[in-house]
């Protein structure tokens, strides 16, 4: 090579290089709106850190510019773009989302333990099942005392309709969470759950590429599933209203939608190479009697049958492409977007039929509390019976035991620990607790006084999962006044300390004892 040549090639090298350090400048001078790329991640970009003369501020200065140049970086949403396509498309792995990319490219988001839940990985312990099966049998008894049918239905995750698009090796490995309560209700009790999973592996049958019962790189059933559970859960309810029918499918309009629809593409930034698409209503053959009401998570619709029965409905994400199809055949309907069952929701609204529809995971996550009426449940029977004391609050003895988290406010009252909140703050307080023996649940007696109702909450921590987390919830509904309320902390392996949250609205509450004796074994 002559001189001349390796002149022009090192020469290439400098510029290509210097072009290389300044671009992500360049790019970012002349499109600063890219870091808003950040909001793909649910949260906002990192603001220019403040300066003063504290030692604080400047300790951490270097560390807030660092954030911030983070998400200011020019080209970073390109840089990221062409890594998750690789990452995706040559080695099948989600970049830092919580999500498995399965054959034909669909996607399985695995937060919230949705798959542990549907493949049999999560077992529910026996007291969680027994927890189960007595919220379940008391919300029945509570809706009939006002007239009302009650149903509940789990609505399936996409791994347990569609478990051959898994990546290998993620398939089922035993029986799922519903399979394990629909097991233990068989044995233990007369309630039965609507089971959804016979009509969408049916309606999983007509489906013909790109129309789906499920949204491929979604989370939910599309309109398709949607109207097949509808059909169930009409049928259910036609051995007490007769004249109850489902929505003809002639009378809806259906086309393809052009939008994506329940998509993770932009969360992994591939909305260019991912796509979907999926049949939905366009219309129905007549509208709803007056306007459709919307405030909070609460929606009201008249279906204009007169005769027909009333309609409460409390669901999470999966039950918004059922809903407009259930209010064509009831008189009136209200849906709530709740993850709890609200009693006193139920005495306002006085329907009909009272209906629960939610995702399988919830079993796993959520700890149902029968409703209380009295103190007179079984699980304040177990507790008299129990002679093991653990511990015992004595607010005298032990003024320290209660502590404020997250700005809650405690003080000493008479017999008591004043328990204040802001309106939006979590209201936790945190109890100190001793050790707890292993293979052993607790009970709980809490003597509490609140200006209105609410529901309480028992935070815990286990050996297995030791963090705070919404699944290690026990809970009981409240009362305005004084009452004693008791709950079962249904784990084996208990870690102290614990939180309570007295009520999740702004309001007084005064916590007069807090007692934990050990559940018989």
């Amino acid at each position: 090579m002559n001189v001349r040549t390796q002149a022009a090639l090192d020469w290439t090298r400098i510029v290509l290089f210097a072009a290389a350090l300044l671009a992500p400048a360049v790019d970012a001078l002349l499109r600063p709106e890219a870091r808003r790329d950040v909001e793909l991640e649910a949260r906002s970009p990192e603001p220019f850190p403040a300066l003063d003369t504290s030692f604080e501020s400047l300790r951490e200065f270097p560390r807030g510019v660092e954030a911030w140049w983070g998400d200011a970086l020019g080209l970073r949403d390109v840089l990221l773009h062409w890594d998750s396509r690789a990452r995706v498309q040559i080695f099948r792995v989600a970049p830092g989302e919580p999500l498995l990319v399965g054959r034909d490219d669909w996607v399985f988001p695995t937060l919230l333990g949705i798959l542990d839940a549907s493949r049999g990985r999560a077992q529910l312990t026996r007291a969680r099942l027994e927890a189960w099966r007595k919220a379940l049998e008391s919300r029945r008894a509570f809706c009939a005392a006002l007239g009302a049918e009650y149903r509940v239905a789990l609505a399936p995750e996409k791994s347990s309709i569609y478990p051959e698009r898994l990546p290998d090796g993620w398939g089922p490995i035993g029986p799922g969470v519903q399979d394990q309560l629909v097991a233990w209700l068989g044995r233990h009790s007369d309630f039965r759950l609507v089971d959804l999973r016979p009509a969408l592996l049916a309606e999983k049958a007509r489906d013909r590429a790109p129309d789906f019962a499920y949204y491929p790189l979604g989370t939910h059933w599309t309109d398709r599933g949607g109207y097949a559970v509808h059909r169930v859960l009409v049928d259910a309810l036609r051995p007490r209203f007769p004249l109850l029918a489902p929505v003809n499918e002639e009378h809806l309009a259906w086309e393809l939608d052009p939008a994506e629809g329940d998509t993770w593409a932009h969360r992994l930034r591939l909305s260019d190479e991912l796509h979907q698409q999926a049949r939905v209503i366009t219309a129905m053959h007549r509208g709803f009697e007056g306007p459709v009401e919307r405030e909070g998570g609460v929606t009201r619709v008249r279906g204009g049958l007169e005769d027909a029965p009333s309609l409460l409905v409390f669901h999470d994400s999966f039950g918004e492409r059922v809903s407009k199809l259930l209010a064509l055949r009831f008189a009136r309907s209200t849906f709530v977007f709740a993850p709890q069952f609200d009693p006193e929701r139920v005495r306002a609204e006085h329907p009909d039929v009272v209906i629960e529809l939610f995702a399988e995971r919830r079993l796993l996550l959520d700890h149902p509390s029968a409703i209380v009426a009295g103190g007179g449940d079984a699980i304040a029977r177990e507790f008299e019976a129990s002679a093991e004391l653990l511990f015992a609050l004595d607010p005298l003895r032990d003024p320290a035991a209660v502590r404020g988290v997250d700005g809650t406010r405690v003080s000493r009252v008479d017999g008591g620990f004043l328990l204040e909140h802001d309106a939006g703050a979590a209201g936790l307080v945190e109890i100190d607790a001793p050790e707890f023996p292993s293979g052993r649940t607790c009970l709980a007696r809490i003597e509490l006084e609140s200006d209105h109702a609410d529901k309480l909450d028992v935070l815990y921590r286990t050996q297995r999962l030791p963090r705070f987390h919404r699944g290690q919830i026990a809970s009981a509904t409240t009362s305005a006044g004084r009452q004693t309320l008791y709950v079962e902390l249904d784990a084996l392996d208990l870690l102290g300390p614990l939180r309570l949250r007295a009520g999740a609205r702004a309001g007084r509450y005064v916590l007069r004892s807090f007692e934990l004796r050990l559940a018989a074994p």
